[in-house]
């Protein structure tokens, strides 16, 4: 175990960040099981839930997967480049909080809300036939399987659409500062840097636009989920780093996140403040 991984398991402030990231993640799992709010459907909204049913475009394992694999992956590219242990271990703790986050406060809402989704009518009447009159179908008990129904319940706003973006935002908020995209540098490929720190938004909408496309969530449900996601992955992304937008001479140190990142400092040779 080489000298910065036991300083960081030495530090009362690197355990307490690891725990929160652990309690979010069961309050994830909980939330994620909960029975929410039933919202009464009135017939002449009923077209909106007569959608089909169909399974996940991107299922939601493949969305926590894809953020974490690609995140850790660009930060260990950012980390060969720069050899800054403090920017590491601050973009990995504070991504790790975006993604935590994007993935319990949408569950949260999505108990107290209690949306229907487009589908909801294709999973109540799951095998069965279906009214054709609003009335009736406005004011029908739901025959079928019951988790189905309870997930039907679950359309606002998208948990898909906030955890692209609260992985792939944050991503593309660190690359900003690591490649001085919005600085005024001598670095070369100014485009192409650009092009970098586009794509993880640009992933991150593709997973959100394919959620109206399988019918499981009403463009509302989307719109709110990503701007969610955008907040929460900024508001992580700040907690541990300056404005990407700064100036080269106000940027030039990073904001410790936890005391462990400033403990780190004389081991790097890097003074924050």
């Amino acid at each position: 175990m080489n000298k910065i991984s036991k300083t960081l398991l030495r530090q009362d402030g690197m355990g307490v960040e690891i725990g929160a990231r652990i309690f979010l993640f069961i309050l994830f799992l909980i939330t994620d099981d909960a029975t929410p709010f039933r919202r009464q459907i009135q017939p002449e909204e009923v077209w909106l839930y007569k959608f089909p049913h169909s399974e996940d475009f991107i299922r939601a394992k493949t969305v926590i997967l894809c953020n974490v694999s690609i995140s850790l992956f660009i930060i260990w590219i950012i980390y060969k480049i720069n050899r800054n242990r403090n920017e590491a271990v601050a973009s990995i703790l504070g991504g790790s909080m975006s993604l935590l986050l994007s993935m319990v406060v949408p569950n949260f809402i999505k108990l107290v809300v209690g949306r229907p989704r487009p589908d909801f009518f294709a999973r109540c009447y799951h095998g069965t036939d279906m009214p054709s009159d609003p009335e009736e179908l406005a004011m029908a008990v739901c025959p079928g399987p019951e988790d189905m129904i309870i997930q039907g319940y679950k359309s606002f706003p998208s948990g898909h659409s906030s955890m692209a973006f609260g992985g792939m935002a944050y991503l593309s908020f660190y690359i900003a500062w690591s490649l001085k995209v919005f600085q005024r540098s001598q670095l070369p490929f100014p485009s192409l840097r650009l092009f970098v720190f586009l794509t993880p938004l640009i992933l991150a909408t593709l997973v959100a636009a394919s959620r109206t496309c399988d019918y499981h969530h009403h463009w509302q449900d989307v719109t709110v989920g990503s701007i969610l996601g955008i907040f929460l992955s900024y508001l992580s992304y700040r907690q541990g780093f300056p404005s990407f937008l700064e100036s080269d001479d106000k940027a030039s140190k990073i904001v410790p996140m936890s005391p462990p990142i400033r403990e780190l400092a004389p081991l790097t040779g890097i003074r924050t403040f």
